[in-house]
């Protein structure tokens, strides 16, 4: 968990600053470690020292009363033996770190490819629009309508034609139309 300093904490000494991490983290999942022996992973040695002394700082003794609450053993690994075991590991093991915006990169790119070139419907075109069967709302069914409007991106406002239970004016896309031939 990280989350920025408040102006006192930031007069917190290292040690300080590592301990108070520590019971941030546990304060926010107590519910889920009350009862449970877990493992205080940590590269601060004078934590686990600081644990067994008999003499502490006020700040120091009501985190370490807070602490008695639950059952763990802290567990002190050196920088460079933390970063190779966990960090390192970790990395491998979740794969590529932008693999998702890499995938969405591609996905846009290649979405236009596929698609094919939508028609430039004009005011007064009559369209066949697909629109969900109310109220059964289980299928969509074609029904005509006008072009009253063109919108940017292949968007149009339509406006229906003829007694059919839809909307009487409704905004989609030219991929939702069709053309159909002029009333006359």
């Amino acid at each position: 968990m990280s989350e920025k300093t408040s102006p006192q904490e930031e007069k917190y000494s290292s040690y300080e600053l590592e301990v108070l991490a520590i019971i941030e983290d546990l304060k926010k999942f107590r519910n889920y470690l009350i009862g449970s022996k877990f493992r205080i992973v940590t590269d601060c040695s004078a934590f686990q020292r600081t644990m067994n002394k008999t003499q502490l700082t006020p700040k120091i003794a009501r985190w370490a009363l807070f602490l008695e609450d639950f059952n763990y053993e802290i567990v002190h690994r050196p920088v460079p033996q933390l970063m190779q075991t966990e960090v390192v590991k970790n990395i491998y093991s979740k794969g590529h770190f932008g693999i998702n915006k890499t995938v969405n990169v591609e996905k846009r790119r290649n979405y236009n490819k596929k698609r094919k070139k939508a028609h430039n419907y004009k005011i007064g075109d009559f369209v066949v629009n697909t629109v969900w069967d109310w109220p059964q709302a289980a299928t969509k069914i074609p029904r005509p309508y006008e072009v009253i409007k063109v919108k940017s991106k292949d968007r149009y406002v339509v406006k229906k034609v003829g007694q059919h239970e839809s909307p009487n004016i409704t905004s989609t896309a030219a991929e939702h139309m069709k053309m159909w031939g002029r009333i006359t």
